[in-house]
């Protein structure tokens, strides 16, 4: 687990190989997130990129009435977790949020679960453990899907409530390409993309409580709006072309 002694010794070795590059060696640096730096002490000879930009060819904005066998039902908030099945992505906390909501909300929500055990990690759900959380009401687990853009376009918010420490989630930045509001934690990597109330809200990690508050305001909100923000907050931070022009001013002025 993140708490093993196993873990924590691996965490040391990497941050003192970095050191070692950035003391002996003069490397160069690119993070995607400030914290990275400062967690390794990293201080000069660095930048931060943040994002990494997504396809912008499949990742756009696009009227969706069915993906794959669903079809909207009326009077349903549809969410979209799609990452790789980690106990550190938040899926749990998701089923146990969306459980209590539908308990009490004037609307359905659905939560559509777009990924795929992976066997050889530790911190992964096994294949019984997701059948289980397929059996609450309201939990639509799809498999490993491969029209993720159909998938994001479908729904109306996406959402990945990690405390894996992140980069910057590929899949949180696909959605605001596609235009939808955004729901994460204050993880680092992850809050940086979310200007609360703007474009989606951020959660306390592995907070219950906190996630169902996030995922109501959201519903509560202008969800178009928000989404319409989204997509305006990716262009104008994390689009193809800021990033690239970033990385490649960076590496000209090395």
């Amino acid at each position: 687990t993140y708490h093993s002694f196993k873990f924590k010794l691996q965490q040391i070795i990497v941050k003192f190989f970095y050191q070692l590059n950035y003391r002996l060696f003069k490397v160069n640096f690119i993070f995607q997130n400030d914290q990275d730096a400062v967690d390794l002490n990293i201080n000069s000879n660095c930048k931060v990129i943040r994002g990494s930009s997504v396809d912008e060819f499949r990742f756009y904005p696009y009227d969706v009435s069915r993906a794959g066998t669903l079809i909207k039902e009326h009077n349903t908030i549809y969410l979209l977790f799609a990452s790789r099945l980690l106990k550190s992505k938040g899926l749990k906390e998701i089923v146990l949020a969306v459980q209590s909501l539908n308990k009490k909300g004037e609307k359905k929500i659905i939560l559509l679960i777009s990924g795929s055990v992976d066997k050889e990690n530790f911190d992964s759900f096994t294949q019984s453990e997701i059948s289980e959380l397929s059996k609450n009401k309201g939990i639509v687990f799809l498999g490993n899907r491969n029209d993720i853009p159909d998938l994001i376009n479908f729904v109306d918010i996406c959402i990945l409530p990690t405390f894996y420490r992140e980069g910057s989630p590929r899949f949180l930045l696909e959605s605001m390409a596609c235009a939808k509001p955004i729901i994460t934690t204050n993880n680092p990597g992850c809050e940086e993309l979310v200007d609360v109330g703007f474009n989606g809200y951020i959660s306390k990690k592995q907070h219950i409580d906190s996630l169902k508050q996030a995922i109501k305001n959201t519903i509560d909100c202008d969800i178009e709006k928000l989404g319409i923000n989204s997509r305006k907050r990716y262009l104008e931070n994390f689009s193809e072309n800021i990033v690239f022009n970033q990385i490649s001013t960076f590496y000209k002025n090395i």
